[in-house]
Order: structure tokens, then C-alpha cells, then sequence
């Protein structure tokens, strides 16, 4: 999924953020939710370029495992702002071995993410933030069947992602959704991802409860080269301050 720093962002969220990206730290907010997440990251990465025979005809492929990662921990999410409009204001970090992050003050919209560019926020930690959108859960979407897509599209770029509501608990508050997710860039960095993934949510707090996602991407590195790395994500809530109070 391709969250980007955009200039949709509501404007309380934009005034909360960019004090913060005005400094090299963020300041310090009250801070009105604490949330923490189990994380698991497990990467795969393989290139493959054609190899051409004496002729220069195409005589097959060579392949090149050009790394892993594997890793687990815990990502903390800081509840600092909440807008009239629907925005929200966090302060994100992420602690597992050697996808270590410094908190990074965030704005979220249904639509985008919004941060200081030079600072680091990992893809997991992007893709979960989605998740913590206000209004991810459209309103009247929480029978089993309905659906509903969020296009996050911007130049050079489709992102649409359909949510499928699966099964319905009324009385815990939770809904199961199934997700469909396709992104494509174009240009020089171009790439196509395919996302599937299945999550819980409480829609009486408004949090995921548990989250997995699958990714392939295809990135074409010039002629005869491609390079496919394959992604998968879990989440489990650990901590939610609401809950205790």
C-alpha cells in the first residue's frame, strides 16, 4: 500500500503535524490514547534476469536470493490529537531487531498519512496506521457481504483496496473483513504489488485487533530483469488504554 505525505490532510492535522516537523524532535502532547501492537515481519527478495545464449536469443533465467528478513517486536502508537473533521494526530515508534524506529509524530486521514519525510516510518508501521483511521469503517458497511474501497490513488500511482465484511459479532463489537489490495507505479521506480489480507476490528473502540497481509511485488529493473519480493505482515493488539479505563 502506498501512503504518502499529501496535501488533503485536514487542516487541524496539518497545524498538529507541521509544528512538530518544524523541529528536530516532536514536541511534547498529552498524550490521549496509548496503544501497543505485537509485530511480525517476515521479507522475501528474489531477482531473476534472462540470460541470452551465444545467438543472443533468450536461453532461460538466472535467479539470485537477494535477501530475508524475519523479525519480530512491538509497535507503539501515541494518540496526541483528534479533529473535529476526522484527523488524528500520533506519535508512532517501532522496537524489533533490525527495523528499529524513532516515534514520529503522524497524521491520519482515511486517505493519506502525513509526517515529516525525513524521518523514518516502516512500512508496517504505515500499513497499521491505515488501519486507525477514525472513518476506515464506512458508516452502515458492518453487514456480512458488504464491502467498500478506499482509493488512495495519487500521480503515477493506483491504489484501490476493497474491504469485504465477513462476519459480524454485535455483541463484542467486532466485525471480520477480508482485504483486496492492487498498487501501481509507473515511471522510472515503477512497480505492481497484489495485497491480501484478513483482519478484526473493534468497532466500539475504533482499532484493528489483529491484522495479516500478504504482498507480492514486481519491481522490473530494465530490460530482462525482475525482481519479486514477497511480504507478509501480522498484528496483534497488546495494550489499548481504553480498554483499561
Amino acid at each position: 500500500m502506498r501512503h504518502s505525505i499529501v496535501a488533503g490532510i485536514s487542516v487541524a492535522v496539518f497545524c498538529i503535524v507541521t509544528t512538530a516537523v518544524a523541529s528536530a524532535t516532536d514536541p511534547p502532547l498529552k498524550v490521549l490514547r496509548h496503544l501497543s501492537f505485537d509485530v511480525t515481519v517476515d521479507v522475501e527478495s528474489k531477482t531473476e534476469t534472462k540470460v541470452a545464449g551465444f545467438d543472443g536469443a533468450t536461453s532461460g533465467t538466472a535467479s539470485d536470493d537477494t535477501g530475508s528478513t524475519a523479525t519480530h517486536g512491538t509497535i507503539l502508537v501515541d494518540v496526541v490529537g483528534a479533529t473535529a473533521d476526522g484527523g488524528l494526530v500520533v506519535d508512532v515508534s517501532e522496537d524489533a531487531a533490525n527495523r528499529r524506529a524513532l516515534p514520529v509524530r503522524v497524521g491520519i486521514t482515511d486517505k493519506a498519512l502525513f509526517y515529516d519525510p525525513s524521518r523514518t516510518v516502516t512500512e508496517e508501521e504505515r500499513r497499521l496506521l491505515h488501519f486507525l483511521a477514525r472513518d476506515f469503517v464506512k458508516p452502515g458497511e458492518l453487514a456480512p457481504g458488504s464491502t467498500w474501497v478506499d482509493d488512495m490513488s495519487a500521480a503515477n500511482v493506483s491504489d484501490r483496496a476493497t474491504y469485504k465484511v465477513t462476519t459480524v459479532d454485535a455483541d463484542a463489537k467486532t466485525i471480520g473483513l477480508d482485504v483486496v489490495e492492487d498498487t501501481t507505479a509507473t515511471g522510472p521506480s515503477g512497480y505492481v504489488t497484489r495485497s491480501l489480507g484478513t483482519l478484526t476490528y473493534d468497532t466500539g473502540v475504533l482499532v484493528p485487533q489483529s491484522v495479516t497481509m500478504s504482498s507480492r511485488t514486481n519491481i522490473q529493473q530494465g530490460l530482462g530483469r525482475l525482481t519479486t519480493v514477497d511480504t507478509k505482515l501480522t498484528f496483534a493488539l497488546r495494550d489499548d488504554s481504553f480498554r483499561k479505563k
